[in-house]
Parts: C-alpha cells; sequence; structure tokens
C-alpha cells in the first residue's frame, strides 16, 4: 500500500511538472515586442523635403516580431525631390538585381499636406504616409496584407 501511495504522489508531482512547464512555454510564445515607435511631427512644407534622400533600413511589422531587412544594393536607392518654378518633382532611383542595376521613375504633381506625399507616377495617383524622423530623416509606413497576415513595413530615408 505505502509503495501505491508513493507512485501516485509520484505521479501527481510529475503531472504538475509537466502542466507548470506547458503553462510557461504557452506564456513565453505569446510575449511580443513592442510595436514600432510611432512620431507625429512632420515637415513644415515641401520646401524642407528638396534634395536626395537616401533609403537607409527597412523593416517589417509581422505578427508582434520586428524584423531589418538586408538592403542589398545599400546607398543607390533614393528619392530626388526637387523645386523649379514653385513646382516640385520627384525622381524615384532604386537598384535591384544582383549588379544593383539602377532604375528611374520620374513622377509629376508632387504635393506635401498634413504629413502625406502625394505624386502621380504614370497616370496613377499615389499617396505616401510620411513621418519626420529627425530634420534629415524620414519613414514611410505602408500596410500589407500576406498569407492571411497583416504586415507593417517601414521605409527609412536620410538626407545626404
Amino acid at each position: 500500500l505505502n509503495l501505491y501511495i508513493f507512485n501516485i504522489k509520484k505521479m501527481i508531482k510529475n503531472i504538475l511538472l509537466i502542466f507548470a512547464f506547458h503553462l510557461c512555454t504557452h506564456c513565453i510564445s505569446q510575449k511580443t515586442e513592442k510595436p514600432m515607435q510611432q512620431t507625429s511631427s512632420s515637415f513644415e512644407n515641401s520646401d524642407q523635403l528638396a534634395g536626395n534622400w537616401y533609403q537607409t533600413k527597412k523593416t517589417t511589422f509581422i505578427s508582434g516580431i520586428v524584423t531589418n531587412l538586408k538592403m542589398q544594393c545599400s546607398g543607390k536607392s533614393f528619392w530626388e525631390i526637387t523645386n523649379a518654378d514653385s513646382k516640385h518633382t520627384l525622381i524615384k532611383h532604386f537598384a535591384t538585381g544582383a549588379d544593383c542595376e539602377i532604375h528611374r521613375i520620374k513622377t509629376s504633381g508632387l504635393t506635401f499636406k498634413n504629413g502625406y506625399l502625394s505624386y502621380l507616377e504614370g497616370d496613377i495617383r499615389k499617396s505616401e504616409s510620411l513621418e519626420k524622423v529627425s530634420d534629415k530623416s524620414f519613414k514611410i509606413t505602408e500596410q500589407s496584407f500576406g498569407n492571411g497576415e497583416s504586415i507593417l513595413i517601414e521605409n527609412f530615408y536620410e538626407k545626404k
């Protein structure tokens, strides 16, 4: 009888240990990182945006996990914003492929209002949410979806 009681106690102890281990692993899997910091400041007008803005970082936020994406052609992708006769233009320079071949997209009708940069790319009107990080940097936030998950993409640019 003592052996039977000893085995029951040992079995209960093992069940409690398994339950505690399961509870701990379940709680750890629900731990998430903080979302990327949002800023509320903005550039006051489009004249402050004139110049070359180089893409320095691309970050994704998927299911609570922040990932910094590796940029293969670092330093070759940039936005060129110019001002001539009170009209602003945007030329997007981006590099792709193993040899970092450079492509250009010229836009028209560039406006900046309430934190949104709007322009025509061909016959398509685009609007980008632009947030000022500092006087010489900003980020553009995009929302996307893939595999049933919401994906937040942030592209960081720095003036050089």
